[in-house]
């Protein structure tokens, strides 16, 4: 921030809206103006849940770990999905929603977060398994759904 805005000096500190009146207006104005926002959120994954099933998706509490109720909604969400983990709703970064997906989800890599030695690793496990060029029994997941490649991403 004093980068953007030089000359002014800023206090960055644990539980600073406790203890300056500025920062806990400003925190309230914030949980004011997210809690509107989640009021009228529309799901950009769509749900094909009846009145009842969308008043369920609605009652996530208040986002906060120690809230029984948004415990119960990160565990027992329709839209989480074994694969994709839950809707854009939910920040992936938060430890209550990595944790869940670290146990309950299937497992990603992507090739993008490697170094270049796990990649080379990974090519080398890939010509030693002989699955270089030969095509590989789709998993039933994607076989149920007819979920289909378009286009390959790319290749090892």
């Amino acid at each position: 921030l004093q980068r953007e805005f030089p000359g002014i000096d800023f206090v960055v500190e644990s539980k600073a809206d406790a203890k300056y009146a500025p920062c806990s207006a400003a925190s309230v104005v914030a949980k004011v103006m997210r809690d509107r926002l989640l009021e009228h959120w529309k799901f950009s994954q769509g749900s094909s849940q009846d009145d009842e099933g969308e008043k369920l998706l609605r009652q996530f509490g208040s986002g906060y770990p120690s809230d029984p109720t948004c415990v119960a909604w990160l565990d027992n969400n329709p839209l989480r999905d074994p694969v994709f983990g839950y809707s854009d709703f939910v920040r992936f970064s938060w430890a209550p929603c990595k944790d869940r997906l670290a146990d309950a989800a299937i497992p990603v890599v992507f090739r993008a977060d490697l170094d270049e030695e796990e990649l080379q690793q990974q090519k080398g496990m890939a010509r030693f398994l002989g699955t270089n060029g030969r095509k590989r029994k789709r998993l039933e997941y994607f076989e149920k759904r007819n979920i289909r490649v378009a286009k390959p991403i790319c290749q090892l």
